[in-house]
């Protein structure tokens, strides 16, 4: 898993992204599951508080924008400060895995902003495992003896 940081300056304005990609074992239909459905949340520490709205920490997000299986996007709500933070996962699907490009965009006016306080790294790799989780030809069969 590889992190960068972007800054870019503009006048007082700046912009910061942290931005990550990550190969995961999965089909892109579990890893899309594991970013909008609200038992998948919880298995990596998130939870939908209501149909759009998903909490990380004591962040709340608003799912932004979204395409099945392909793009899911969040933006914080949690204070004016944080308005014009976003986080965004793209899902791109390969022979063998899943390529998820992680995206922690904000705007800053006048060095006021402020960074939301998520280990996005320890977040990501829980996601990871929990995504590889999934096998695929695995069934569950039950079988009375009766």
């Amino acid at each position: 898993m590889l992190f960068n940081l972007n800054v870019f300056q503009i006048n007082a304005h700046s912009i910061q992204t942290v931005t990550s990609g990550i190969a995961i074992n999965a089909p892109v239909s579990k890893v899309y599951s594991l970013l909008t459905n609200t038992y998948e949340l919880s298995k990596w520490d998130a939870q939908k508080v209501s149909n759009r709205h998903v909490k990380v920490n004591n962040t709340i997000f608003i799912i932004a924008d979204e395409v099945v299986d392909t793009y899911v996007e969040w933006r914080c709500l949690n204070s004016e400060n944080t308005l014009n933070h976003s986080i965004s996962f793209e899902l791109i699907a390969g022979n063998e895995c899943t390529l998820l490009n992680f995206s922690e965009k904000q705007w800053c006016i006048y060095n006021n902003g402020i960074m939301l306080d998520i280990d996005w790294e320890s977040k990501l790799l829980l996601f990871k495992a929990e995504c590889e989780k999934y096998k695929p030809g695995l069934k569950l069969k039950i079988v009375s003896i009766f």
